[in-house]
């Protein structure tokens, strides 16, 4: 079973995504990191399963992600997939994200932090209500078109 090579690829200002690819949606000084997982193009969304949010330090957000360890990262694996506009995301390299990764699946070994589980999905939360109050915008329903 394929996918069509092209979702969302109508004009510049829609990025490309396939499912399964790990996107970004960057906010001040964190991202959500998110598998899609399907591209509704009617729609020009993207539903997305959260998978870490990371927040950055100042000087972080200044150097590379060699200082990357200065960060917070939480888990978000079993929070609520989301449906959002295309426009919100990025793609996510490889190498920005494949550290957070190993870091996720290591910590499931260790026994369970619900204190840091919770705080995790409420600042998943805080972080959704930013970025919809951060792009109006985005979440206005197209105009309908007059009959005339």
């Amino acid at each position: 079973m394929g996918f069509p090579l092209n979702h969302g690829c109508g004009s510049p200002a829609v990025p490309c995504f396939q499912p399964s690819q790990i996107v970004g949606l960057e906010h001040e000084a964190s991202c959500l990191y998110a598998e899609v997982v399907q591209v509704i193009e009617s729609r020009q969304s993207c539903w997305v399963r959260p998978l870490m949010l990371v927040f950055w330090s100042e000087a972080t957000q200044r150097q590379n992600s060699a200082l990357a360890t200065m960060a917070a990262c939480y888990d978000l694996r079993h929070d609520s997939d989301l449906l959002l506009p295309l426009t919100l995301f990025r793609v996510a390299l490889d190498v920005e994200v494949l550290p957070w990764l190993a870091d996720l699946y290591i910590d499931d070994r260790d026994v369970a932090d619900s204190e840091k589980k919770a705080s995790g999905h409420q600042l998943f939360k805080e972080f959704i209500q930013q970025v919809w109050q951060a792009h109006p915008e985005v979440f206005q329903a197209p105009s309908r078109l007059k009959k005339t």
